[in-house]
């Protein structure tokens, strides 16, 4: 059963000890790993009314020219989640089909997807039967079906937004499942840092065949597939970017993430490897977001070399990354109120503020506007950011 909340306001509100015990434990669980844990604070937000306006369908990045960094405006709109802010939503997917952006929510035993009409400006609740929480998600290739992680229950969801029904599968591992993947033959990959597995799940036989990285305790994270030639890629946490070739039998290798330019390490080492991005047209470039080294950096597939961008805030913990229509990078900091925009040409950078003081941005997603949007998990919103080269009235 579905329904419709249509008040979008944001009423002042102040988290309780008891909320933000079930949040700290819900971002355990959701967010493998968290580094430096003396960094992560939860402390009682006043969060300000904001109103959510009518989103502008189109953006400065539908232009014919990109316009440079430096041009850019930058615009933040908010929209809160109903339900007296009890939602921790997490992992936003675009559905270029029905033109919404989807969240899971993380509140323990919320047994929900949420879907925002981009057109409407509405949220839709649907209920997932089996579930606890929603982690990460992504849609198979024909944009039917939603694959979503409950890792409390240890179970692999499919939800068919149309008609409504849920398909479960228990995860056959004693670790936390991190992240997922489709791969071009619709299978599921998942990837547990913990236990050192990746999971390959056979959406048409219905199983799993577990896959057990070379190095010991390689702490596989973020993953994602190159969809001009299929290859899977991960990154370990330990200092690693490794590939899986399905054409040569799941063939791994790993390459130590290394890079000549990097001036900020004598040892020319970089620090836990955590989100990948891959563009979704043909590119030889697989983008990095380091964790604890502040920054992003580039593999090039040809050359086996990486390149790294400079620092552009040393207190973010870079995190999940998306790519606007003008070729720019947007990069979620994770443990600040601010999202970052990288020019992969030039190396330069931008920090946009989000109003709130703490969301805890993990993960961004555009949609076909090239808008980038984001979920802030402390903050029980949606949020999107749209540019132009001239102020709005």
């Amino acid at each position: 059963m579905t329904s419709v909340f249509n008040d979008l306001s944001f009423p002042l509100v102040i988290i309780t000890i008891i909320i933000i015990v079930v949040v700290g434990l819900s971002l355990s669980l959701s967010s493998i790993p968290l580094y430096d844990v003396k960094n992560y604070l939860f402390p009682s937000l006043v969060l300000t009314t904001n109103e959510a306006n009518s989103l502008s369908p189109t953006s400065a990045f539908a232009l014919s020219e990109s316009p440079k960094l430096s041009q850019l405006i930058f615009q933040i709109q908010e929209f809160t989640i109903p339900d007296n802010n009890d939602s921790i939503p997490l992992y936003p997917l675009y559905d270029k089909n029905r033109n919404a952006i989807w969240v899971g929510d993380t509140a323990i035993d919320s047994s929900r997807i949420l879907a925002f009409n981009l057109k409407s400006g509405k949220f839709m609740e649907h209920k997932l039967n089996g579930t606890s929480i929603v982690t990460v998600m992504a849609f198979d290739h024909n944009n039917t079906h939603i694959w979503y992680v409950d890792p409390l229950l240890k179970r692999l969801g499919r939800y068919d937004p149309s008609a409504n029904t849920t398909k479960l599968y228990n995860i056959p591992t004693n670790g936390t499942i991190s992240r997922i993947a489709i791969d071009l033959k619709n299978n599921v990959w998942l990837t547990s840092p913990n236990t050192n597995e990746l999971l390959r799940f056979n959406t048409r036989e219905k199983h799993f065949t577990v896959l057990n990285l070379p190095t010991t305790n390689a702490m596989p994270i973020g993953i994602a597939v190159d969809k001009s030639s299929g290859m899977i890629w991960v990154a370990e946490g330990i200092g690693k970017l490794a590939s899986i070739d399905p054409i040569k039998n799941y063939k791994i290798n790993e390459y130590p993430v290394l890079a000549a330019n990097n001036s900020n390490h004598n040892n020319n080492t970089h620090y836990t490897p955590t989100e990948l991005f891959i563009r979704p047209s043909a590119s030889d470039d697989i983008y990095i977001s380091e964790h604890d080294n502040h920054t992003v950096s580039i593999f090039n597939i040809i050359s086996n070399t990486f390149k790294t961008y400079p620092v552009f805030n040393p207190k973010a913990l870079p995190f999940g990354m998306a790519m606007d229509m003008s070729g720019y990078l947007w990069v979620a900091e994770h443990t600040t109120n601010k999202i970052a925009v990288i020019d992969p040409k030039t190396g330069s950078s931008r920090e946009v503020v989000i109003p709130k003081p703490d969301p805890y941005v993990q993960f961004l997603t555009s949609d076909s506007h090239g808008n980038i949007w984001f979920a802030e998990q402390l903050g029980h919103s949606l949020g999107v950011i749209t540019s132009s080269t001239t102020k709005t009235p």
